[in-house]
């Protein structure tokens, strides 16, 4: 290691030199493209990427030790590195913790009853796809009275009445119901 980078070092530990700093970052601009290159985290720009580098570049200044034969560029990189594979590990975890709380609308049903637990509003409706909406063209009056119970609009008992059939009757439209429209959005039929 030349002395001209050790001196960088030294101001950016014991001065918070951003002049320092810059140039080392600058120095080690091609091992910074590398990694921009190797690895993508969701929105990040090159600014972004940078900006991150100046952080690890100064936290690598503090904890810095060469008296072991050590090289500050191959540290650098090793934990430039790991900062960049945390990121996206958080990434990757905050896309998980939407299902971490999730269950199967099947699951939810107990003894094949299914409870009304899916709330739609109009405006969120309007977000159905057009295959979608041609499902809900093939179900019956009765199965579409069960999918009015299934998005929690109206009561069993409601629905039943509604309907003129019975609850025996009413929780096969209600299971037919799902079968179509499960196999319609899922295997396109």
């Amino acid at each position: 290691m030349n002395t001209e980078e050790l001196c960088l070092i030294d101001s950016v530990k014991k001065w918070n030199c951003s002049g320092s700093l810059e140039k080392l970052v600058c120095k080690y601009k091609p091992m910074i493209e590398s990694l921009y290159q190797s690895y993508n985290i969701n929105g990040f720009d090159k600014d972004d990427w940078y900006q991150e580098a100046f952080i690890v570049c100064h936290q690598t200044c503090i904890s810095f030790n060469g008296d072991n034969g050590s090289k500050f560029g191959s540290f650098f990189k090793l934990k430039f590195k790991h900062h960049i594979i945390d990121m996206i590990r958080k990434e990757n975890a905050n896309k998980r913790v939407a299902n971490q709380g999730t269950s199967s609308y099947d699951m939810l049903t107990e003894d094949n009853i299914p409870s009304p637990v899916i709330r739609v509003s109009h405006e969120e409706s309007r977000g159905f796809t057009p295959q979608f909406e041609k499902a809900l063209e093939k179900l019956s009056d009765v199965e579409l009275i069960s999918f009015n119970y299934l998005l929690g609009d109206i009561s069993f008992e409601d629905a039943c009445k509604k309907a003129r059939c019975t609850e025996d009757q009413m929780h096969r439209a209600i299971n037919r119901c799902q079968i179509k429209l499960k196999n319609m959005i899922f295997d396109n039929k």
